[in-house]
């Protein structure tokens, strides 16, 4: 997991602005304050649940197997094998799903991806986003468990990556509203189902566990009072 490291001064200038607007504007921008770290971690915590329980596709799965149909509102319109997305650096085959809702239309990939394709993707993401004006980008990066990118600006419209389980997925659309929700609805729609209990494990049955015989039932229970 990547820390972000800052400068002493920096840090003690910080904990004082936190200590004077505490005073400044009282408890009840502590408490909205609180409210939103902790509003923030439980979607982390979501996103990181839904990461571990995703059930990657398998090598020969079509587009219509890997997208669902419906989705958060939306209708899954095309379906299809994808070779990459220039705009993005993307040369990887995989596939892709366009989904649409009204106006607001989203396509979806899904593509195979190596440790060393996704370091050297990270990269030219960064190159990118220094050419493309004025944007919004972030990066979290989890290791072996899961790792996203937001990258966002006029001409690269708004693209959310997950890195997981030798994938990449990734969501993209020209909506200014963010589509995160839509995102975490595809991995809610593909996690891992549950193990299913063996037929014919019926654990073994001690003396105390057998059934009395006919006609004893009374001896054995106690008697109602």
């Amino acid at each position: 997991m990547k820390a972000v490291l800052i400068g002493c001064g920096l840090f003690v200038v910080l904990i004082a602005g936190a200590i004077g607007a505490m005073f400044w504007y009282g408890s009840d921008l502590i408490d909205k304050g609180m409210e939103l770290v902790n509003e923030a971690l439980a979607i982390e915590q979501e996103r990181q649940t839904l990461a571990a329980g995703w059930a990657a596709p398998a090598p020969d799965a079509t587009a219509q197997d890997v997208f669902p149909a419906r989705l958060a509102g939306y209708e899954r319109t095309a379906a299809e094998k994808s070779g990459g997305v220039p705009a993005l650096k993307i040369d990887l085959a995989g596939t892709h799903a366009l989904y649409e809702a009204g106006p607001s239309r989203i396509d979806a990939y899904v593509f195979p991806i190596t440790k060393q394709a996704k370091s050297d993707l990270l990269q030219e993401l960064e190159d990118l986003k220094k050419g493309a004006g004025s944007n919004t980008w972030s990066k979290v990066d989890l290791g072996d468990a899961y790792s996203r990118a937001y990258l966002s600006s006029d001409g690269l419209k708004q693209n959310h990556f997950w890195f997981l389980k030798d994938h990449l997925v990734l969501f993209r659309t020209t909506d200014s509203e963010d589509r995160e929700p839509v995102v975490l609805a595809f991995f809610k729609a593909n996690q891992k189902a549950p193990p299913a209990k063996e037929e014919g494990t019926a654990s073994k049955e001690t003396p105390d566990d057998k059934a009395a015989p006919a006609g004893k039932a009374e001896e054995l229970a106690p008697a109602a009072k």
